[in-house]
């Protein structure tokens, strides 16, 4: 969605990590500085890192999750290595990317309210 929305471009992959990077340096750069500022105080982040050790930077986040459609999409046939917190990190992510388009195409703001991870 986000790279229809920035450049047209309808990707054919699901890899998170080949995605982001065809994303513009502009929108990268943006996402990593926020994604760095809110993560430290991000419960689901500060958890996952307590319990199972992961790393909450951005990049190391989108490396160990880069299948997670696939995962997710063909959860019927089971989740490899189960210990791997796949997914689960990115609930930021998502919300930072969802701010992002929303900077790019301000028109699609309505009166409900947005998330907090602007």
């Amino acid at each position: 969605m986000f790279l229809a929305v920035e450049s047209g471009q309808i990707p054919e992959t699901h890899n998170l990590k080949e995605l982001f990077t065809q994303v513009s340096r502009e929108s990268r750069d943006k996402i990593r500085k926020r994604h760095k500022e809110l993560a430290s105080n991000h419960a689901v982040l500060s958890g996952a890192a307590e319990r199972v050790g992961i790393k909450t930077d951005l990049d190391s986040l989108l490396e160990d999750s880069q299948d997670v459609f696939t995962h997710f999409r063909y959860l019927f046939e089971g989740v490899r290595n189960r210990a791997k917190p796949i997914g689960f990190a990115l609930d930021l992510f998502g919300q930072i990317v969802r701010n992002r388009i929303l900077d790019l195409r301000s028109e699609w703001l309505s009166d409900e309210s947005t998330s907090q991870a602007r």
